[in-house]
């Protein structure tokens, strides 16, 4: 006997990550594909209308977006340096490290003042205040 093609199979794995049962019943099944379609029809009803598409959001990412907020009134009124504005965002944003393990205290102190007054730009994998400070690729 054949065994069943790569297509069939991720379309099988695919469906059951939809479905999330193993064997739903009858009208559970078509419950979740009725979901399914009219979901789909509302997102390209809202894309016909030049509406972007909208999902929840998992608490992690309102909780980061709301620190994020923080920081930058923070920064914005002066209670920030931008490195410690970088420093305190740095979790949510993965592409900056704010500490360096090469340089010494003198050498982020001295780097501090050099920046104090620029705004800070994230842009890509780089921070256009600290260019230096960029993880590998």
């Amino acid at each position: 006997m054949n065994s069943p093609s790569m297509s069939l199979i991720s379309y099988h794995s695919k469906l059951k990550s939809i479905i999330r049962t193993s064997h739903p019943r009858r009208w559970t099944f078509m419950a979740t594909l009725n979901d399914i379609i009219r979901d789909t029809d509302n997102d390209i009803g809202g894309l016909r209308l030049g509406r972007e598409l909208s999902r929840l959001r998992k608490k992690v990412d309102i909780k980061n977006d709301v620190q994020r907020s923080i920081c930058k009134e923070k920064l914005h009124d002066g209670a920030y340096t931008p490195w410690e504005f970088i420093r305190a965002i740095s979790q949510t944003i993965g592409h900056i490290k704010a500490e360096n393990t090469n340089d010494t205290e003198d050498t982020l102190s001295s780097s501090d003042s050099e920046y104090e007054n620029d705004e800070i730009v994230l842009s890509g994998k780089s921070c256009v205040v600290c260019p230096s400070i960029r993880t590998a690729t």
